[in-house]
């Protein structure tokens, strides 16, 4: 039987991923307290959910229960944890079929001159050549797996214009999925007033792990590029423990995130995972994010699966509405 995620033995109050509910925590009710004590009087232990020590974070089953959180629910930079709104937006208004390629962009002189302002400033980026033909496919590898952010520029140029014309999509697709606590200022979330919580990452991966084309992207751990060749995925879990996706991010302001997607069978049906962790600082930055993901994800995995027999934990799911079509920005 599944123990749901709704009703964990957590130490904290924990809200709905809107606005609105975050000031109504969902108490513990009668039913649920007589039930806990049953279980502890039968001996039994329910698992529950690994949450990091220090930062926020939010975890759902898609299909089961709200989004569960933990930590802060103030907006805090996201860093690259952006990049999954832009690949978003580029898969919708331009889908990618299992083997099709997308259009191609073509690397200028300007772009090339772009790429070394942005290693000057340290930025994550991959190298790019004048005249080199990227597809579709092959920027977004660019984008999410070595997280380079002049491809996020790149996309949103050919996308929207301009960079600040496609800022202005993102941050109209992130009110469309309810994602009220996020601001885009650019594309790949260098800027630290790029702001976001864990539930509305969540949604928002949610959304997007709904679209083959990006789950298959993210679940890769390695690609090759035409000019930089070979990269990795900065996501280490990736191909791990059913771990398949989404998205890391770091720097000083964010400390290190993780957006993560893991899925698993109980009872014989699959279900998907998806959990945020942000603002984790204790020793590498993006590695904490990483051992503090596998941690939550891992338990959310064993409170699914526990055998827990005095009776079932139920709650009604959380209906979201489907994404709104975008629309060409004013």
């Amino acid at each position: 039987m599944l123990v749901l995620l709704g009703m964990l033995l957590a130490p904290l109050p924990i809200a709905r991923a809107d606005r609105s509910a975050r000031q109504r925590s969902r108490p513990t009710s009668q039913r649920d307290v007589g039930t806990i004590a049953a279980a502890r009087r039968a001996g039994l232990r329910p698992p529950v959910l690994a949450w990091p020590h220090e930062g926020g974070a939010a975890i759902e089953v898609e299909g089961i229960g709200d989004i569960r959180t933990h930590g802060p629910l103030n907006p805090v930079p996201i860093a690259s944890v952006a990049k999954i709104m832009t690949a978003y937006i580029t898969l919708r208004q331009y889908p990618l079929e299992p083997g099709q390629s997308g259009f191609v962009l073509t690397v200028t002189k300007a772009d090339v001159a772009e790429e070394r302002k942005r290693v000057s400033e340290d930025q994550s980026v991959i190298a790019v050549k004048a005249g080199e033909r990227l597809t579709e496919r092959q920027a977004l590898l660019a984008l999410m797996l070595p997280s380079a952010n002049n491809l996020a520029a790149m996309l949103a140029v050919h996308d929207a214009g301009s960079v600040s014309a496609f800022v202005r999509r993102m941050n109209a697709q992130a009110r469309a999925l309810r994602m009220t606590s996020t601001t885009y200022t650019d594309p790949s979330g260098f800027e630290s007033t790029t702001v976001s919580t864990p539930a509305d990452q969540v949604m928002l991966a949610e959304a997007a792990m709904r679209i083959p084309a990006f789950a298959a992207i993210v679940d890769r751990r390695a690609a090759s590029l035409p000019v930089v060749g070979p990269v990795v995925n900065y996501n280490g879990l990736v191909g791990r423990e059913g771990y398949v996706g989404v998205k890391t991010g770091s720097d000083s302001a964010a400390g290190g995130c993780l957006v993560f997607a893991k899925r698993i069978t109980v009872d014989g049906h699959r279900r998907l995972i998806i959990g945020a962790v942000l603002g984790q600082r204790k020793g590498e930055i993006i590695q904490a994010a990483i051992v503090s993901a596998r941690r939550l994800g891992n338990s959310a995995a064993q409170v699914l699966r526990a055998p827990l027999s005095v009776g079932p934990f139920s709650r009604r799911g959380l209906k979201r509405p489907a994404p709104a079509p975008i629309r060409p920005a004013l």
